[in-house]
Parts: structure tokens; C-alpha cells; sequence
């Protein structure tokens, strides 16, 4: 993590669910600051990061992008599905059904190293708890953009046409 940017404070709270906040400084804007607390996520959680990924590719795989563009998705993805209280700036207010709603605005945010840094706590923090990422028996966890643990069946046949 860049010096400067997230200085934790490793308050992790338990209870029905896993929470921890960290404080954040952007060396880009003075206004980006503050405490970011984010979650460990379900598994609603996790399919909502990843289609909120797919969108942002425009439905394009993967492939069809660099390295740091499928990166860039995925923390965005995560980091807008985990992120449960942050400062002001996080957000961007939207109307929905006629109803006034915050939703986070980090295509707004021009910092990616501070969103790496949140993402990166954001990561550790998920990663100490190894059954809930996939990251136990014989399934491999994963942070690359596309990859699906698990997704291999031996037992399959392919598709004929």
C-alpha cells in the first residue's frame, strides 16, 4: 500500500456480519479523505461486483481489455458493492422509482492509487476469512478478472453444433 494513503485502523467489528474501517487520504485531492468502512461480503455480494464488472466492460470479455482496465473493473466492482459508509464525496445522489438514493461515484474519484489502496485493505481484510472467499479444500481463490474457481468439471462434454 502507498504511505499516505489508507492508514488503518483495524477496527474489525463482529457480529451477523464483518465490517472494517480504515481511513483514507488521496495525495490527489485534499477533499478525499476520511473513513471508508467496508464489509465481508455474502455471496449476493460477490455475483453483484461481478456483473457490476461485465457492465463496466460494456458485456465484453474479459480479454478484450488490458491488464489494468480488467483490474480497474474489478476493484471498482468490488469496492461499490463493499463499501457500506464512506464520506461524502463516495457518492453520487440517483432517483430511482421516483426515490431520491446515494450510489457510489468512483468513475468521479481521479485517484486510482487511493482506490488501490481501499481495494488492497479491502482484500487483506476479506482474505482473513479464508471459508468465505473460496480459499479452502479444493477450490482456488482468486483475484484475476474473469476467473471462476472451481469452474472446471471433468465431467462435462462440449457443446455440440
Amino acid at each position: 500500500m502507498n504511505q499516505g494513503h489508507a492508514e488503518q485502523e483495524n477496527k474489525i467489528i463482529a457480529g451477523s456480519s464483518y465490517t472494517k474501517t480504515i481511513h483514507v487520504k488521496s495525495k490527489v485531492n485534499e477533499v478525499w479523505q476520511g473513513e471508508v468502512t467496508f464489509k465481508l461480503p455474502a455471496m449476493k455480494d460477490l455475483i453483484q461486483a461481478g456483473l457490476k464488472q461485465a457492465e463496466m466492460r460494456g458485456g465484453l470479455p474479459p480479454e478484450s481489455f488490458d491488464a489494468f482496465t480488467n483490474h480497474m473493473a474489478r476493484v471498482t466492482g468490488d469496492l461499490s458493492v463493499v463499501v457500506t459508509a464512506a464520506p461524502s464525496w463516495w457518492y453520487r445522489e440517483v432517483i430511482r422509482n421516483n426515490k431520491k438514493e446515494l450510489e457510489p461515484a468512483l468513475d468521479t474519484i481521479l485517484d486510482p492509487n487511493m482506490l488501490l489502496d481501499i481495494w488492497e485493505e479491502y482484500v487483506a481484510f476479506r482474505d482473513t476469512f479464508p471459508e468465505s472467499n473460496g480459499a479452502s479444500g479444493d477450490r482456488e481463490a482468486t483475484t484475476e478478472p474473469g476467473a471462476v474457481a472451481g469452474g472446471e468439471n471433468p465431467g462435462s462434454q462440449p457443446l455440440q453444433s
